[in-house]
């Protein structure tokens, strides 16, 4: 598969449920903001380190819906809240593996991005946290 096939594949997707696409991510990225303030309030100082280690429920939400769009169903936010309410210590880990190069003072943070991008996927299909960071990386 070509990288334009999957860039067709993938726009197509979105064209197709764009109003659950945008729903979906704005539900999100309002409720990761509340979550980041609300830890920052309680927590000051450390509730921006917490707060990368819950963002892998966030990014598995994302990837539920996104995995539903590209089966050719609609996303809703039952599926971007999956992950609050299974397996969260597997996507918790996977965001915290993901995000380690933000908690390690910045250092590498492109790398360890990059490298885990997929991992919370691999999650979503059933893999648990050491088989999809071992997976996501090769």
């Amino acid at each position: 598969m070509r990288i334009g096939e999957c860039l067709e594949f993938g726009w197509e997707t979105f064209k197709r449920h764009a109003g659950a696409f945008v729903l979906v991510t704005f539900c999100l990225l309002l409720a990761n903001a509340l979550l980041n303030a609300v830890l920052g309030w309680l927590l000051k100082g450390f509730g921006g380190m917490l707060s990368l280690l819950v963002s892998g429920l966030f990014s598995g939400g994302l990837m539920a819906a996104a995995r539903k769009g590209a089966r050719g169903e609609a996303p809703t936010l039952n599926d971007a809240f999956w992950p609050f309410t299974t397996r969260q210590g597997d996507f918790l880990i996977v965001g915290l593996a993901t995000n380690i190069g933000i908690l390690a003072c910045g250092v590498g943070v492109i790398v360890t991005a990059f490298l885990f991008l997929f991992s919370s996927l691999l999650v979503v299909e059933g893999a648990d946290y050491k088989t999809a960071l071992v997976a996501a990386k090769i």
